[in-house]
């Protein structure tokens, strides 16, 4: 079982058509492996070499074998599940965009989706009913998406600095730019977008004497503000990192 799943795994995560990511038959040009930095000490290494060759976008070609039992009387140094893990592990840390960004993107996307639709008022979907309560997860489903594209820029730019990922051309360009500057610009706008309306929701409040309010109508008034507040926040001090 654990074969196929890595094999069919990697092959999505690394843009590969291999039948076996585990067969130990395999020759190679000795200049062009030695210049992948291959670092990992347990059985993963059969993984890191593919994943790596890929990445790089070395030329690959599968020959078809024929696979004899050994013989031996002893048993194998596989142990499934250690093992197992190990391949997976590390084919994750090479797939920061499968960890962070994809999942990021799709968190963020949905999130913005939902507050436009709910911001104006309540929305009828048939038979369910969505209002502020809906909004509020919109919300944190945005704020929590871009952490982790956080996540992911920092992942990626720590596996660039230790030789275990190639940087692409557009991330590059942009950490040889001013990211800092820009960083706390964005920032900054985003934090002043966000007070505009938390301040006018307390204003509504301060209107009923600071007593009960319809939280309906605050809440789609605070629900966006805090939400670029605490963005504003986050891409403040995550451009320090």
């Amino acid at each position: 079982v654990g074969n196929p799943v890595l094999t069919t795994l990697g092959n999505l995560l690394f843009g590969t058509r291999l039948s076996d990511y585990h067969c130990g038959m395999r020759g190679f040009d000795r200049d062009a492996i030695l210049q992948l930095g291959l670092c990992t000490p347990g059985m993963e290494f059969a993984t890191e070499m593919i994943a790596k060759a890929a990445l790089h976008n070395l030329k690959m070609v599968e020959v078809p074998i024929v696979y004899h039992p050994d013989g031996r009387s002893r048993l194998p140094h596989l142990r499934t599940w250690h093992d197992g893990w190990r391949h997976l592990r590390f084919m994750l840390l090479l797939s920061p965009a499968w960890v962070f960004l994809y999942p990021g993107l799709a968190l963020v996307i949905a999130g913005i989706i939902g507050m436009i639709l709910l911001v104006p008022g309540p929305l009828q979907i048939g038979g369910i009913g969505l209002d502020v309560h809906t909004l509020l997860v919109a919300g944190v489903s945005v704020i929590i998406g871009v952490q982790v594209l956080t996540f992911w820029l920092c992942a990626r730019l720590f596996a660039s600095n230790i030789g275990l990922l190639p940087l692409p051309r557009a991330l590059n360009q942009f950490v040889r730019g001013a990211p800092l500057g820009t960083g706390l610009i964005v920032g900054g706008l985003l934090f002043v977008i966000g007070l505009l309306p938390t301040l006018l929701s307390f204003q509504m409040w301060s209107a009923v004497q600071f007593g009960p309010l319809d939280y309906r109508l605050a809440l789609r008034l605070l629900i966006p503000g805090l939400v670029a507040l605490a963005l504003g926040i986050h891409v403040f001090f995550a451009s320090f990192i």
